[in-house]
């Protein structure tokens, strides 16, 4: 037997497992799955790990100001397109006469 639900609805099942959202009787009919196939449960227990490993990692953090430089930067770009845009309409207008 291998993968025999819809893959988004297996995907959220060993999602919830890993997060240990499954409630008693969903754990109990998911560990029967996993006993009855050897790739649901490796990727179950792969999922595990990966919780367990970004766990571990150490938090980075942004410098102070970080927030206000990037808004900056997006409003100098949004002010470009908008220029842009505004200049290819203007070069598009019809004459008429």
């Amino acid at each position: 037997m291998s993968y025999t639900l819809q893959s988004n609805v297996l995907d959220s099942i060993i999602n919830d497992f890993t997060e240990g959202k499954l409630s008693v009787a969903e754990l109990r009919s998911f560990s029967e799955l996993q006993d009855s196939d050897d790739s649901i449960r490796l990727v179950a227990q792969s999922g595990i790990k990966v919780r367990k490993y970004l766990k571990n990692l150490k938090k980075v953090q942004c410098r102070p100001g970080f927030d206000q430089r990037m808004a900056a930067k997006f409003a100098i770009e949004l002010e470009r397109e908008v220029t842009e845009r505004n200049k290819n309409r203007r070069s598009h207008i019809a004459v008429s006469s």
